[in-house]
């Protein structure tokens, strides 16, 4: 996918909310971001060097300037973006509403429907200090026929577009726990179907999933991204289950990741999920990590991977089982994205429940995995064969302590 074909989903998304033209801002983000390639663009999504800080977050970069028609090197403070959309958009707003002085300043260049004129609009508004700077977004834009994304912009869905993923599928090998009581799949599919449904409650919203639901069919990582690339999403989601290896294992907790070279907007949105999923489930925090992992490599837009737990910890695998979990789980992922793209639920929807627990599990018998060191404690006194699946607490804690200490501690000093 060339750099206009990542970013035209952007610019005609916020060219029909902007009446400016598409073709404008394609070109200007070809010309000041050399391509999406510059510094400014790879650190901090600013393609059109807007200076100043993007709620919060900017970056350092030395930049050319001209001065008296001379061009000068310069240090200066540039907005951070957490994906291309708001630096697009952010231009955009510019034009539309002018700055603090002047609120008409480019007033000529919204609404105007000839690209040439349009262009000379922003250079005669002072935007740029480069003479030549209309004649090269003509240039631009004549070259590589951007006026073709000027064609029906009002039609253009305003809509946010979140890819969902369940990992692998039903049928991939070693993907499973390791009595083979759950594969991966039947959890992230069945968290997916929950983060689907509840992403429809809000506005705005347009979801796509990327699996096969019935997971008969394990779709190429390449097939999966590329397919949320040519929809234009705004986000990518991937669902999973961990796994340390195919034996049983102490390894706890979730983890999110996201892409080596950190997008900042993937980031924003990893630390979002995971500190929901953490609050929600309190199962133990790894962290937001990086990964070269194909999903978060390949895609076009802001993705993060989310481990929602170990199929291979006996306890967790138990969770994972549980659909109360599996709907905890969904609520957080989309509580983050709710938070990281300002989502606002559609009028008159309730929020669903979680149930507390599961009616299929019998908590006064313990878990098959665990039956033979609960009989046995049980057995040397150190359990009183009652609430197997309870949390214990400090001072139930303090008699198993005690118990073991009076029945070991003869046979040490027996020895």
């Amino acid at each position: 996918m060339s750099f206009i074909e990542e970013i035209a989903p952007h610019a005609r998304k916020a060219a029909a909310e902007s009446d400016v033209l598409a073709s404008l801002i394609l070109a200007q983000a070809v010309l000041e971001s050399a391509w999406g390639t510059s510094e400014l663009a790879q650190k901090g999504k600013n393609l059109f060097g807007i200076k100043g800080e993007y709620k919060g977050q900017s970056v350092m970069i030395i930049t050319s300037e001209f001065v008296n028609g001379k061009e000068i090197k310069v240090n200066a403070a540039f907005r951070k973006y957490p994906s291309w959309l708001e630096s697009i958009r952010d231009l955009t707003d510019k034009y539309v509403n002018g700055v603090s002085w002047n609120k008409d300043l480019y007033r000529a260049v919204v609404g105007e429907k000839d690209y040439r004129k349009a262009a000379w609009a922003v250079k005669n508004a002072g935007y740029a200090t480069d003479p030549k700077y209309a004649e090269k977004l003509i240039g631009v834009i004549e070259t590589n026929n951007l006026t073709k994304y000027d064609v029906n912009t009002k039609g253009v869905d305003l809509d946010l577009r979140i890819a969902i993923d369940a990992g692998h599928g039903n049928n991939t090998p070693g993907k499973r726990a390791p009595d083979d009581s759950m594969r991966e799949f039947h959890f992230n599919s069945v968290v997916a179907k929950y983060v689907v449904e509840e992403l429809r409650t809000y506005q705005g919203v347009l979801v796509e999933i990327t699996h096969d639901p019935s997971g008969i069919r394990d779709i190429p990582l390449k097939e999966r991204t590329d397919k949320a690339n040519r929809w234009g999403a705004d986000a990518f989601v991937s669902i999973h289950a961990n796994a340390v290896g195919s034996a049983w294992s102490n390894a706890n907790g979730i983890e999110t990741y996201v892409y080596t070279s950190k997008p900042a907007g993937a980031v924003a949105l990893a630390t979002k999920v995971q500190a929901a999923l953490i609050a929600s489930t309190g199962l133990r925090d790894r962290g937001v990590k990086v990964a070269n992992f194909h999903v978060l490599r390949e895609t076009k837009m802001d993705a993060i991977l989310v481990e929602c737990g170990f199929m291979d910890n006996p306890a967790e695998l138990a969770l994972l089982k549980s659909d109360s979990y599996r709907r905890k789980c969904a609520q957080a992922i989309v509580s983050g994205l709710a938070k990281q793209f300002g989502l606002k639920k559609k009028s008159g929807v309730v929020a669903p429940t979680v149930p507390k627990e599961e009616s299929s599990v019998d908590k006064n018998k313990p878990s098959a995995w665990a039956k033979k060191d609960w009989d046995e404690a049980v057995a040397n006194g150190y359990f009183d064969g009652t609430r197997p699946q309870d949390n214990i607490t400090r001072e139930e804690m303090a008699v198993v302590v005690n118990r073991l200490r009076n029945n070991l501690l003869p046979l040490i000093y027996k020895k």
